[in-house]
This record gives structure tokens, C-alpha cells and sequence, in this order.
């Protein structure tokens, strides 16, 4: 039987979504591309912001028109924080999975093809103490492979549902990544992206002293990897022995992704963020000296309850005086749950949309300006695929880069420089070495 998957939001999501693919194969079902005709048709949802919420649905229904006879099923985020009753609303979702039992899904599937019942389990979050250990899954269009070290989030900020989603910190116990590690590095893949739901609060729930730092000194040294790459990390979580590790490293990617979601102090109090601007620019300052040439990639959340257009300009300035290498920009969602929602002073939508296309534009200009400053430095690239004359892959820096070679390039690391930049990154003339 065919399955198809579909994944919304983060990274997180994206990893969860390739290991119930590995779970079906290994059961003996194939694997097409979403909406391909199949049989069974998998949304692993999203529910940070109500237009997620709302492409959610869009696609249990799409699923639904493209098969009405087969198995349509709801899971992640949404399935957790959306109540019976929204669900209820989806009929063409005949089994709603909450992200703690995905594990269970093909079971599930298989009891439906049985007796035709359609099922709801979604368990209150952290029911299960422990993290959901799964096989590591492969990633067949990439070079490089995600490996989910954390789930869940202990923060409460005051706009953010993922607490109620994902449930309290669980961390993968350190002998455990690195077996998935070593196995991902036998089947050929050369960069590890570590991520998680707060991949910064890594180990707390352990017990046995382990953190992020000694994730990434141990990874540091397996033989065969080439590039670790860290997702995002909150900044009070880059405690000193972190950044030191950091600088220590020989094969940690020069890019850190560190949310910020406003530049202004105002507003950071009132989405309870635990940190104030200069903190977050003293945290980047200590982490440019340990870590020479590093890129920041960041959140910027705009029209957030009670933002004024000073507190909007102050946050634009302050991104900008930071030099990101990228910046994904949010308008305010108010979520079902949060206290944010229920604050007084909201922004109208217009608002929000019109300070979300300016800080976008900040964001494209950035952008640029980064790329800029890579003309004439060598770029160490892990090669992806050729598209027309050029190879593209992305280089430490999180940029992607496009080149001319000759020969079989890809999964090879490259050193190339740069010649063009680009709102895209930078185009690079041909490989000076290949590693």
C-alpha cells in the first residue's frame, strides 16, 4: 500500500515526519510524494500560528479529494491542542494522533483497515516522561541528516502553544545519540544537524550532567563526520561552557540560529521572555569572539499585544545593528491557550501584516548584506545536487551556494569563493579543493 506524508513547520516536525516514513517502510509500505495517489495519507501539523492551523486543515481535506476510500491522518501539534470538537469538524480525518503516540501510528493505520473505527488518542503532553526514542530516519534527498536529541519546552512564553503540544523537556540519553550518530555516519550522510523543540535546555532532565556542550564535544571527534550543525538555540542557553565548546570545535558549522523575537525591552517583558536586548547583543558579541566569522540567523515576531510603531522601529534597529545573516519574520497569531490571547491591547491585522512586509524587507536587505561580505573568502561547501550548469549546496555559514565543476561533486565537501552575492546567497567561482 502507498503512503504519503506532509509536513508544516519546524524542523522538529520535519524529523518526526521522516521517522513515520521509516516506521511504514519498514512495515512493507511505499512511500510516494503528497498528494501522488495512495492509499493512506499522512498531515503532521503545525499550530504556532492560526494560518498554520488553517493550511492544516486545507490538507487533511485535499488528502481527503484525492482519495475519499483511503486513510486520512491527523498528527502532530494540531492533533495535540486542537479539542475534540475542532476535530470533530474534520470528518475526513479518520484517525487523529497525538506527536506522543506516533510512535504507535502504523498500528493504529492497520487497526483501521481492520475495522473501520475511526480513533482520537491524544494524551494530555508529558504523559510519557521519557523522550519517544525512535531509529534515527534517512533523508534520501539530502547529504546531510537531522538527528532529534530533545522534545518539549519548559518556557512559557506568553504568545507560544508548544508547551501544550510537545509537553515538558526530554532529552535522547547521550550514549544513544551518539549510536544514532554513528549510524547515520555509516550510511553515508556527512553533516548532523542536532535538533529539538528547546534544544538548548538538552540533558536537564537527565540527571547524569550531561548538556549541550558535551553533545558537541563528543560528536566533535566521531571519525567520518564532516560538519555538525546545531538548531535553534535560545539565548540565555549558551551558557559559558557552551560557547567555550563552541570555540573548541573543529567541526561545528559557523551558524547559530538565536531567536529574538523583539528588539525592544517593552515587549520582551510582556511576552515573558527571559532576557532583555543587551543581554541578547552582549550573548552574540561573546559568541562572535569564541566563534570568528560566525553567521546568526533569527526570529523576529512583529504587532505583538501592546507593541507600539516606537517599540516596532526600536526592534528593527536593533536587528539590523546585530548584522543577521537571516531573519524569519512572524506577525503576532493569538493561540488558543497562551496568555498573549487574551492580553487587551491587541494590534489590528492590517498592522501586523504592514509591519510584518517591512520587517521583511529589513530581513531581505540583511540578507544581502551578509552575502556581501562572503566575496573573496573561501566557502566550505557540502555539495547537494546540480541544477543546469551550476552545482548548489550550503555552506558553513547556512548560505546557499551555486558553482560550476566538473565531475560527480555531490556529497563532496568543496572549497570554493565567492564571486556574486546574491538575495538567493552567492554565486562562487569553481572548486579550489575538494575534501
Amino acid at each position: 500500500m502507498r503512503v504519503a506524508l506532509f509536513t508544516l513547520g519546524c524542523k522538529a516536525n520535519q524529523y518526526d515526519t521522516a521517522t513515520m516514513a521509516d516506521l511504514f517502510r519498514r512495515h512493507g509500505y511505499e512511500i510516494v510524494p503528497f498528494p501522488a495517489p495512495a492509499e493512506i495519507y499522512v498531515i503532521n501539523t503545525c499550530s504556532v500560528t492560526a494560518e498554520a492551523v488553517r493550511k492544516s486543515r486545507q490538507l487533511v481535506r485535499r488528502a481527503y479529494r484525492a482519495n475519499p476510500q483511503g486513510v486520512v491522518v491527523l498528527t502532530g501539534c494540531y492533533a495535540q491542542t486542537g479539542t475534540e470538537g475542532e476535530h470533530a469538524s474534520l470528518p475526513e480525518a479518520v484517525l487523529v494522533v497525538g506527536p506522543q503516540d506516533r510512535g504507535k501510528i502504523v498500528d493504529l493505520v492497520e487497526a483501521y483497515l481492520r475495522d473501520r473505527r475511526p480513533r482520537r488518542l491524544v494524551r494530555p503532553p508529558g504523559v510519557e516522561p521519557r523522550f519517544l526514542d525512535l531509529p534515527a530516519p534517512t533523508f534520501a534527498e539530502h547529504t546531510r541528516a537531522w538527528l532529534k536529541i530533545e522534545d518539549g519546552c519548559d518556557q512559557r512564553c506568553a504568545y507560544c502553544q508548544i508547551p501544550l503540544a510537545r509537553g515538558p523537556v526530554r532529552s535522547l540519553p547521550l550514549p544513544r545519540v551518539l549510536e544514532e550518530a554513528g549510524r547515520l555516519l555509516a550510511a553515508g550522510y556527512r553533516e548532523l544537524v542536532l535538533t529539538g523543540i528547546h534544544l538548548g535546555a538538552y540533558g536537564h532532565d537527565l540527571g547524569d550532567g550531561s548538556d549541550l556542550a558535551r553533545v558537541v564535544e563528543t560528536l566533535d571527534s566521531l571519525p567520518g563526520l564532516v560538519r555538525l550543525r546545531l538548531g535553534s538555540i535560545e539565548p540565555n542557553d549558551f551558557s559559558p561552557r557552551l560557547i567555550a565548546a563552541l570555540g573548541r570545535a573543529r567541526k561545528v558549522a559557523p551558524h547559530l540560529h538565536i531567536p529574538l523575537q523583539s528588539g525592544a525591552d517593552r515587549v520582551l517583558t510582556r511576552m515573558g521572555r527571559p532576557y532583555r536586548a543587551a543581554d541578547y547583543a552582549a550573548r552574540l558579541q561573546e559568541l562572535r569572539e569564541a566563534v570568528p566569522g560566525l553567521a546568526v540567523s533569527t526570529d523576529l515576531m512583529v504587532g505583538f499585544p501592546g507593541e507600539s510603531e516606537e517599540d516596532f522601529a526600536a526592534s528593527l534597529a536593533f536587528a539590523a545593528e546585530m548584522g543577521f545573516s537571516r531573519m524569519h519574520v512572524f506577525p503576532f497569531s493569538p493561540r488558543p491557550g497562551t496568555r498573549a490571547a487574551s492580553f487587551p491591547d491587541q494590534i489590528p491585522r492590517r498592522v501586523r501584516d504592514e509591519r510584518a512586509r517591512t520587517a521583511i524587507e529589513l530581513a531581505g536587505r540583511l540578507a544581502l548584506r551578509f552575502h556581501r561580505t562572503l566575496l573573496g573568502r573561501e566557502l566550505v561547501v557540502l555539495v547537494e545536487e546540480k541544477k543546469g550548469d551550476l552545482w548548489r549546496g550550503l555552506a558553513g555559514q547556512y548560505v546557499e551556494t551555486r558553482f560550476p565543476g566538473e565531475g560527480a561533486l555531490k556529497n563532496r565537501l568543496v572549497v570554493v569563493r565567492g564571486r556574486e552575492a546574491h538575495p538567493w546567497g552567492v554565486l562562487a567561482g569553481p572548486p579550489e579543493r575538494i575534501e
